[in-house]
Formats: structure tokens, sequence, C-alpha cells
């Protein structure tokens, strides 16, 4: 595949061929001097399919409950696709049925997931709400996402805590799914 890009030196369009590419280098066809590329890494989204899961969530209270979490739309609750055990304090769970959400998405130009929160689902919020740093996500009608570091603390309800960590890719792995790609949308 080729693109275009600009001689530094002249100004005049060349032609960028794979081979230039992998050179990281290439000579103008006009005024013959050479110039480096503008290059990125990118990766594969083929590096998604040795994906094991896309993160965990673990209760703080009871390490050993751990939940796996999946790409995409994770729904957090008592009957979400991430299925949380009932967990009673005074006799009362204070975690909803649908209580959140959590967004795993792919960041192509860095080779890493990240990881939104939101209170509630489809529009209609937790009963008892959803916090991040001691601060409840959303009010009636307002939607907040965050977007969570590794080891973040959520607390569904008020009453039970929760620590995500992130699925982190192997260096050796992103090393096998790195494209270079020209800024301005070529890729070798």
């Amino acid at each position: 595949m080729s693109s275009q890009q600009k001689c530094p030196y002249c100004g005049s369009e060349n032609t960028l061929w794979s081979g230039d590419i992998s050179r990281g280098r290439k000579e103008c066809g006009q005024c013959r001097k050479h110039f480096g590329l503008k290059t990125v890494t990118v990766y594969s989204e083929k590096l998604l399919e040795h994906l094991p899961n896309a993160g965990l969530l673990f209760y703080k209270g009871v390490p050993e409950d751990k939940y796996l979490l999946a790409l995409g739309k994770n729904v957090i609750g008592r009957s979400g696709t991430v299925k949380l055990r009932r967990y009673e304090h005074r006799g009362q769970c204070f975690i909803s049925r649908e209580h959140c959400v959590i967004r795993v998405k792919f960041d192509a130009a860095r080779g890493e997931l990240h990881y939104f929160l939101e209170d509630g689902y489809e529009g209609t919020p937790s009963s008892n709400g959803t916090f991040y740093k001691g601060e409840k996500l959303g009010s009636p009608g307002q939607k907040i996402t965050w977007n969570l570091p590794d080891s973040a603390e959520i607390n569904l309800g008020g009453e039970d805590a929760f620590i995500l960590r992130h699925y982190v890719f192997p260096d050796s792995l992103k090393e096998q799914y790195a494209v270079k790609e020209v800024n301005d949308g070529g890729t070798e």
C-alpha cells in the first residue's frame, strides 16, 4: 500500500512504498535529498485474539470473590452480564440487579485496554448509587463516565467496594502485532 508525504526540503509530494516505511526514510524524487518519515506504531486488533479476559473485579471484603470482565459492555449487578453475589449489610443488599456498566475498549494507538464506568443501565440509574473516588456518578438524567485506572476502587450502593484490575498485554505479544503507520494514514 502506498501513501504520500511531502519532502521537507523542496515541498514536492512523494509516493511512499512499503520499503520506504520499513526503512523509515525516503529519497525525494524531485531534489534527491533523503528525509525521515513521520511514522507511528499502532497495534492490530488481532492482538485481541489472545485476550484471556478483559480484566477482573475483586470484591474488597472477600478478595477470593473475583469477576471476569469481557471486551465491550459489562453490565455489573445481581442479574447483569457480570453477575455479582448478593452481599448483605444489616440484612439488606445495596447492589441493584443492573447496577452499573463497565465498558472495556481497545486502544490501537497504545495497544492497551481502557475501562469506562457508568452508573445504572439503559438510562435507569442504580437504586443506591455508584461511587468512584468518593464521588457519586451522575444524578437522574445526567450521564457521567469515568476512565478508570488500574486498581481503581469502585463502590456500589455505598457499602460494597470492588477493585478493578486491568488486563495488560505482555510486551512480547504487543511486539508481534505492532504495525508502523505513516501519520497521514498509509500503512506498511
